[in-house]
C-alpha cells in the first residue's frame, strides 16, 4: 500500500480517512500507518543541465514527433513518464505539440 500511495495522485490519500475508521472497527492492527508522500523530493538537475536537456529535446532531429512530443511533456512539463507512456497518439496530437 505505501507504495502505491507514494507515486500516486492525491485522491488516494483518502486512504487517510479509512484507516482511522478501520482501526476504530478494529479491522486493521492499531499500529498500521502509511508513510506521508512528500512532494519535491526528487533530485533536480542544475539548470544549466535543464537548459541542455530541454534544448535537446525541442531543437533535435534525433527523436521522432512522437518521441519528442513525450519527451517534452516530461522535462518541460514534469509528468511521469508511466503516465505519458499510456497516451494515445490522438491524446498527444491533441495537445498542439506536434505541428
Amino acid at each position: 500500500m505505501s507504495g502505491r500511495l507514494a507515486d500516486g495522485p492525491g485522491t488516494r490519500r483518502l486512504v487517510d480517512r479509512f484507516i482511522p475508521w478501520a482501526i476504530k472497527s478494529r479491522l486493521v492492527d492499531r499500529e498500521l500507518s502509511i508513510a506521508r508522500h512528500r512532494r519535491g523530493t526528487s533530485p533536480k538537475l542544475p539548470k544549466s543541465e535543464q537548459d541542455a536537456a530541454v534544448d535537446r529535446v525541442v531543437h533535435t532531429g534525433e527523436l521522432t514527433v512522437r518521441d519528442r512530443a513525450a519527451a517534452i511533456l516530461v522535462t518541460v512539463f514534469g509528468q511521469q513518464i508511466e503516465d505519458v507512456i499510456r497516451l494515445t497518439w490522438d491524446d498527444v496530437a491533441g495537445l498542439g505539440l506536434c505541428g
